[in-house]
Protein backbone atom coordinates (compact mmCIF):
# COMPACT_ATOMS: atom_id res chain seq x y z
CA UNK A 1 0.00 0.00 0.00
CA UNK A 2 1.22 3.53 -0.81
CA UNK A 3 2.45 5.88 2.18
CA UNK A 4 1.34 9.35 0.64
CA UNK A 5 2.49 12.37 2.77
CA UNK A 6 -0.55 15.23 2.86
CA UNK A 7 1.37 18.55 3.50
CA UNK A 8 -1.44 21.25 3.70
CA UNK A 9 -1.11 24.72 2.71
CA UNK A 10 -4.45 26.44 3.21
CA UNK A 11 -6.87 27.63 -0.20
CA UNK A 12 -10.56 26.51 -1.13
CA UNK A 13 -9.45 22.82 -0.38
CA UNK A 14 -8.85 24.15 3.46
CA UNK A 15 -11.84 26.28 3.69
CA UNK A 16 -14.67 25.38 6.11
CA UNK A 17 -17.11 28.19 4.86
CA UNK A 18 -20.10 29.86 6.58
CA UNK A 19 -22.06 26.79 5.62
CA UNK A 20 -23.42 24.44 3.08
CA UNK A 21 -24.10 26.88 0.50
CA UNK A 22 -21.24 29.16 0.79
CA UNK A 23 -19.83 29.02 -2.62
CA UNK A 24 -18.70 33.10 -2.37
CA UNK A 25 -18.10 34.42 1.32
CA UNK A 26 -15.81 31.98 2.59
CA UNK A 27 -13.13 33.60 0.28
CA UNK A 28 -12.87 37.02 2.35
CA UNK A 29 -14.12 35.48 5.59
CA UNK A 30 -13.84 31.62 6.16
CA UNK A 31 -11.59 29.85 8.30
CA UNK A 32 -8.79 27.99 6.80
CA UNK A 33 -8.80 24.77 8.74
CA UNK A 34 -5.39 22.48 9.87
CA UNK A 35 -4.17 19.61 7.58
CA UNK A 36 -5.56 17.33 10.12
CA UNK A 37 -9.16 18.49 10.23
CA UNK A 38 -9.30 18.35 6.51
CA UNK A 39 -8.13 15.17 6.48
CA UNK A 40 -11.04 14.35 8.45
CA UNK A 41 -13.41 15.59 6.24
CA UNK A 42 -12.13 13.50 3.85
CA UNK A 43 -13.63 9.49 3.04
CA UNK A 44 -12.06 6.74 4.00
CA UNK A 45 -9.21 5.56 1.81
CA UNK A 46 -7.40 3.34 3.77
CA UNK A 47 -7.88 0.61 1.20
CA UNK A 48 -5.92 3.13 -1.01
CA UNK A 49 -3.23 4.68 1.04
CA UNK A 50 -1.38 5.12 4.45
CA UNK A 51 -2.32 8.89 4.72
CA UNK A 52 0.47 10.86 6.83
CA UNK A 53 -0.47 14.78 7.49
CA UNK A 54 2.08 17.34 7.37
CA UNK A 55 1.37 20.80 8.04
CA UNK A 56 2.72 23.76 6.50
CA UNK A 57 0.69 26.64 6.29
CA UNK A 58 -2.78 28.25 6.84
CA UNK A 59 -3.04 30.69 3.87
CA UNK A 60 -5.11 31.64 0.98
CA UNK A 61 -3.22 31.13 -2.23
CA UNK A 62 -3.00 35.02 -2.65
CA UNK A 63 -0.74 35.29 0.28
CA UNK A 64 1.64 32.61 -1.64
CA UNK A 65 5.04 33.56 -3.25
CA UNK A 66 8.26 32.92 -4.04
CA UNK A 67 9.39 32.78 -0.44
CA UNK A 68 6.73 30.33 0.56
CA UNK A 69 7.45 28.33 -2.65
CA UNK A 70 10.91 27.59 -1.43
CA UNK A 71 9.80 26.71 2.44
CA UNK A 72 7.30 24.60 0.34
CA UNK A 73 10.22 23.13 -1.60
CA UNK A 74 12.68 21.77 1.41
CA UNK A 75 9.10 20.66 3.35
CA UNK A 76 8.58 18.39 -0.06
CA UNK A 77 11.77 17.87 -0.56
CA UNK A 78 12.54 16.22 2.91
CA UNK A 79 9.47 13.87 2.48
CA UNK A 80 10.43 12.62 -0.82
CA UNK A 81 14.15 11.47 0.49
CA UNK A 82 12.10 9.42 3.23
CA UNK A 83 12.49 6.19 1.55
CA UNK A 84 9.29 5.28 3.24
CA UNK A 85 7.18 7.93 1.73
CA UNK A 86 5.76 6.67 -1.96
CA UNK A 87 4.11 9.78 -2.87
CA UNK A 88 3.17 13.55 -1.94
CA UNK A 89 0.14 15.49 -2.28
CA UNK A 90 0.00 19.31 -1.14
CA UNK A 91 -3.42 20.97 -1.26
CA UNK A 92 -3.35 24.29 -2.19
CA UNK A 93 -5.91 27.21 -3.12
CA UNK A 94 -6.65 27.33 -6.92
CA UNK A 95 -5.41 31.05 -7.63
CA UNK A 96 -1.76 30.40 -8.15
CA UNK A 97 -1.77 26.60 -8.25
CA UNK A 98 -0.30 26.93 -11.31
CA UNK A 99 2.70 28.63 -10.17
CA UNK A 100 3.24 26.64 -7.16
CA UNK A 101 3.09 23.27 -9.57
CA UNK A 102 5.60 24.67 -11.54
CA UNK A 103 8.21 26.22 -8.89
CA UNK A 104 8.31 22.61 -7.65
CA UNK A 105 8.58 20.84 -10.98
CA UNK A 106 11.49 22.61 -11.28
CA UNK A 107 13.04 22.70 -7.83
CA UNK A 108 12.14 19.03 -6.24
CA UNK A 109 14.79 16.29 -7.66
CA UNK A 110 12.50 13.29 -7.12
CA UNK A 111 10.75 10.61 -9.35
CA UNK A 112 8.25 9.62 -6.93
CA UNK A 113 4.48 11.57 -8.00
CA UNK A 114 3.59 14.60 -6.51
CA UNK A 115 0.12 16.53 -6.56
CA UNK A 116 -0.89 19.87 -6.28
CA UNK A 117 -4.29 19.36 -4.99
CA UNK A 118 -7.06 21.93 -5.08
CA UNK A 119 -11.03 22.44 -4.85
CA UNK A 120 -13.14 24.97 -6.83
CA UNK A 121 -15.88 24.77 -3.35
CA UNK A 122 -14.70 24.10 -0.15
CA UNK A 123 -15.32 20.38 1.61
CA UNK A 124 -18.35 21.60 3.45
CA UNK A 125 -20.33 22.62 0.51
CA UNK A 126 -23.23 20.97 -1.19
CA UNK A 127 -21.43 19.29 -4.27
CA UNK A 128 -17.76 20.40 -3.11
CA UNK A 129 -15.30 18.44 -5.15
CA UNK A 130 -12.72 18.32 -2.79
CA UNK A 131 -13.20 14.49 -1.52
CA UNK A 132 -13.64 13.33 -5.57
CA UNK A 133 -9.85 15.34 -6.14
CA UNK A 134 -8.79 13.70 -2.89
CA UNK A 135 -9.03 10.27 -4.50
CA UNK A 136 -8.53 10.40 -8.23
CA UNK A 137 -4.89 12.17 -6.35
CA UNK A 138 -4.79 8.86 -4.60
CA UNK A 139 -5.37 6.67 -7.77
CA UNK A 140 -3.03 8.72 -10.01
CA UNK A 141 0.03 8.31 -7.20
CA UNK A 142 -0.83 4.42 -6.97
CA UNK A 143 -0.93 4.14 -10.73
CA UNK A 144 2.76 6.32 -10.67
CA UNK A 145 4.09 3.54 -8.19
CA UNK A 146 2.98 1.05 -10.28
CA UNK A 147 4.00 2.31 -13.57
CA UNK A 148 7.36 4.11 -12.52
CA UNK A 149 7.16 6.61 -15.14
CA UNK A 150 8.08 9.71 -13.84
CA UNK A 151 5.56 12.53 -14.81
CA UNK A 152 7.29 15.11 -12.19
CA UNK A 153 4.23 17.59 -10.58
CA UNK A 154 0.73 17.39 -11.72
CA UNK A 155 -2.66 18.42 -10.84
CA UNK A 156 -5.14 16.36 -10.01
CA UNK A 157 -8.67 17.84 -10.63
CA UNK A 158 -12.14 17.10 -12.24
CA UNK A 159 -10.89 13.50 -13.04
CA UNK A 160 -7.76 15.14 -15.15
CA UNK A 161 -4.46 14.50 -14.69
CA UNK A 162 -2.52 18.15 -16.06
CA UNK A 163 1.25 18.76 -15.96
CA UNK A 164 2.53 21.37 -13.83
CA UNK A 165 4.59 23.06 -16.92
CA UNK A 166 1.22 23.57 -19.10
CA UNK A 167 -1.92 23.59 -16.43
CA UNK A 168 -3.65 26.91 -16.13
CA UNK A 169 -6.77 28.68 -14.47
CA UNK A 170 -8.82 29.47 -16.79
CA UNK A 171 -12.27 30.05 -15.30
CA UNK A 172 -13.45 31.71 -12.33
CA UNK A 173 -15.99 29.21 -10.32
CA UNK A 174 -16.66 26.14 -12.57
CA UNK A 175 -15.33 22.27 -12.11
CA UNK A 176 -13.32 22.28 -14.99
CA UNK A 177 -11.24 25.43 -14.30
CA UNK A 178 -8.00 23.98 -14.28
CA UNK A 179 -6.87 23.34 -18.15
CA UNK A 180 -3.41 22.95 -20.11
CA UNK A 181 -4.77 24.76 -23.63
CA UNK A 182 -2.26 24.33 -25.42
CA UNK A 183 -0.59 20.46 -24.54
CA UNK A 184 -4.03 18.70 -23.17
CA UNK A 185 -4.02 16.86 -20.19
CA UNK A 186 -1.59 13.55 -19.48
CA UNK A 187 -4.31 11.80 -18.16
CA UNK A 188 -7.70 11.00 -16.50
CA UNK A 189 -8.84 8.97 -13.76
CA UNK A 190 -11.45 6.77 -14.82
CA UNK A 191 -14.87 6.56 -12.41
CA UNK A 192 -13.28 3.21 -11.08
CA UNK A 193 -9.79 4.26 -10.47
CA UNK A 194 -7.99 3.21 -13.22
CA UNK A 195 -6.00 5.97 -14.95
CA UNK A 196 -5.87 6.62 -19.41
CA UNK A 197 -2.39 7.48 -20.47
CA UNK A 198 -2.52 10.39 -22.98
CA UNK A 199 1.24 11.42 -22.59
CA UNK A 200 3.67 12.11 -20.75
CA UNK A 201 6.27 15.55 -20.02
CA UNK A 202 9.07 15.61 -22.73
CA UNK A 203 10.30 19.39 -21.16
CA UNK A 204 12.98 19.09 -18.73
CA UNK A 205 11.88 18.73 -14.69
CA UNK A 206 11.96 17.39 -11.08
CA UNK A 207 14.85 14.44 -11.05
CA UNK A 208 16.10 16.20 -14.83
CA UNK A 209 16.35 19.59 -13.84
CA UNK A 210 19.48 21.52 -13.14
CA UNK A 211 17.83 24.20 -10.83
CA UNK A 212 17.29 21.53 -7.72
CA UNK A 213 20.56 22.85 -5.95
CA UNK A 214 20.36 24.07 -2.17
CA UNK A 215 18.07 26.35 -1.06
CA UNK A 216 17.94 29.83 -3.00
CA UNK A 217 16.43 32.92 -2.40
CA UNK A 218 13.77 33.39 -5.09
CA UNK A 219 12.58 36.46 -3.99
CA UNK A 220 16.03 38.06 -4.21
CA UNK A 221 16.00 38.70 -7.67
CA UNK A 222 12.97 40.65 -9.14
CA UNK A 223 11.31 39.01 -12.39
CA UNK A 224 7.88 41.24 -13.56
CA UNK A 225 5.14 40.79 -15.93
CA UNK A 226 3.90 43.35 -18.08
CA UNK A 227 0.29 42.95 -20.02
CA UNK A 228 -0.18 44.94 -22.84
CA UNK A 229 -3.15 46.34 -24.12
CA UNK A 230 -3.84 48.44 -27.42
CA UNK A 231 -2.70 52.08 -27.19
CA UNK A 232 0.09 51.17 -24.06
CA UNK A 233 2.97 53.09 -23.73
CA UNK A 234 5.88 52.25 -21.55
CA UNK A 235 4.93 53.16 -18.49
CA UNK A 236 4.59 49.77 -16.57
CA UNK A 237 7.78 48.57 -18.22
CA UNK A 238 10.00 51.37 -17.20
CA UNK A 239 8.47 51.40 -13.87
CA UNK A 240 9.49 47.52 -13.54
CA UNK A 241 13.00 48.11 -14.57
CA UNK A 242 13.48 51.55 -11.99
CA UNK A 243 12.09 49.01 -9.26
CA UNK A 244 14.88 47.12 -9.74
CA UNK A 245 13.67 44.37 -12.35
CA UNK A 246 16.68 41.93 -13.84
CA UNK A 247 14.21 40.31 -16.01
CA UNK A 248 10.41 41.26 -17.66
CA UNK A 249 8.15 38.97 -19.39
CA UNK A 250 6.28 41.07 -21.95
CA UNK A 251 3.00 39.95 -22.93
CA UNK A 252 2.65 41.09 -26.45
CA UNK A 253 -0.49 40.88 -28.92
CA UNK A 254 -0.73 37.22 -30.70
CA UNK A 255 2.12 36.62 -32.21
CA UNK A 256 4.05 38.22 -30.35
CA UNK A 257 4.09 41.56 -31.12
CA UNK A 258 4.01 45.17 -28.92
CA UNK A 259 2.95 48.69 -29.38
CA UNK A 260 6.10 51.07 -30.80
CA UNK A 261 6.46 53.15 -27.51
CA UNK A 262 6.96 49.46 -25.85
CA UNK A 263 9.10 48.19 -28.25
CA UNK A 264 11.41 51.27 -28.07
CA UNK A 265 11.64 50.86 -24.73
CA UNK A 266 12.59 46.69 -24.84
CA UNK A 267 15.48 47.38 -26.91
CA UNK A 268 16.87 50.39 -24.08
CA UNK A 269 16.69 47.88 -21.46
CA UNK A 270 17.84 44.68 -23.30
CA UNK A 271 21.22 46.87 -24.05
CA UNK A 272 21.12 47.46 -20.01
CA UNK A 273 21.56 44.11 -19.58
CA UNK A 274 17.81 43.48 -18.29
CA UNK A 275 16.37 39.83 -20.36
CA UNK A 276 13.45 40.50 -21.75
CA UNK A 277 11.13 37.15 -22.88
CA UNK A 278 8.77 38.49 -25.30
CA UNK A 279 5.59 36.16 -24.75
CA UNK A 280 2.00 36.79 -25.83
CA UNK A 281 -1.67 36.92 -24.93
CA UNK A 282 -2.89 33.84 -26.93
CA UNK A 283 -3.51 31.44 -24.83
CA UNK A 284 -3.96 27.97 -27.18
CA UNK A 285 -0.73 28.41 -29.58
CA UNK A 286 1.32 31.17 -27.66
CA UNK A 287 4.97 30.05 -28.48
CA UNK A 288 6.39 33.09 -29.91
CA UNK A 289 8.43 31.67 -33.24
CA UNK A 290 12.03 33.28 -34.17
CA UNK A 291 11.95 35.60 -36.37
CA UNK A 292 13.71 39.20 -37.28
CA UNK A 293 13.42 41.83 -34.86
CA UNK A 294 13.48 39.16 -31.97
CA UNK A 295 17.70 38.87 -31.54
CA UNK A 296 17.30 41.28 -28.69
CA UNK A 297 14.63 39.63 -26.58
CA UNK A 298 14.17 35.53 -25.19
CA UNK A 299 11.22 34.23 -27.42
CA UNK A 300 9.03 32.51 -24.97
CA UNK A 301 8.41 29.02 -25.67
CA UNK A 302 4.60 27.89 -25.31
CA UNK A 303 4.85 28.56 -21.48
CA UNK A 304 2.43 30.78 -19.77
CA UNK A 305 3.43 34.05 -18.91
CA UNK A 306 3.54 33.12 -15.54
CA UNK A 307 5.33 30.50 -15.46
CA UNK A 308 7.82 31.95 -18.12
CA UNK A 309 8.33 34.37 -14.75
CA UNK A 310 9.59 31.42 -12.77
CA UNK A 311 11.74 29.79 -15.41
CA UNK A 312 13.45 33.33 -16.15
CA UNK A 313 13.95 33.64 -12.10
CA UNK A 314 15.37 30.84 -11.90
CA UNK A 315 18.03 31.51 -14.91
CA UNK A 316 18.72 34.19 -13.79
CA UNK A 317 19.22 32.76 -10.31
CA UNK A 318 21.93 30.58 -12.35
CA UNK A 319 23.87 33.21 -13.87
CA UNK A 320 22.14 32.76 -17.46
CA UNK A 321 23.11 35.38 -20.02
CA UNK A 322 20.43 36.18 -22.43
CA UNK A 323 21.65 33.62 -24.83
CA UNK A 324 21.68 30.58 -22.07
CA UNK A 325 18.31 31.97 -20.95
CA UNK A 326 16.74 31.27 -24.71
CA UNK A 327 18.37 27.84 -24.08
CA UNK A 328 16.86 27.25 -20.67
CA UNK A 329 13.33 28.03 -22.51
CA UNK A 330 13.98 26.02 -25.34
CA UNK A 331 14.44 22.96 -22.83
CA UNK A 332 12.05 23.71 -20.20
Amino acid sequence: MARVAFIGTGGTFSNEGKGALDYLDYLDSGAVMATEDVLGLMPDVSHLADIHPVGFAQLRSKAVGPAEWEQLAQVVTSQVQDPGIDGVVIIHGTGVLEETAFYLHLRVNTTKPIVVLGAQRPPTTVGSDAAKNFVDSLHWIRHHVREGQPAGVVTVMNQEVHSARDVAKLSNHTLGALESPGAGPLARVNADGTVTIYRYPTAAHTHTSEFTTPAISPEGIRVDVVHQYAGADATMLNACVEAGARGVVVVGFPPGTNTPDIDHAIKHHASNAVVIVQASRAIRDPHILDRTGLNHVVKNTDLSPQHARILLMFALHAGAEQTQVQDIFDRY
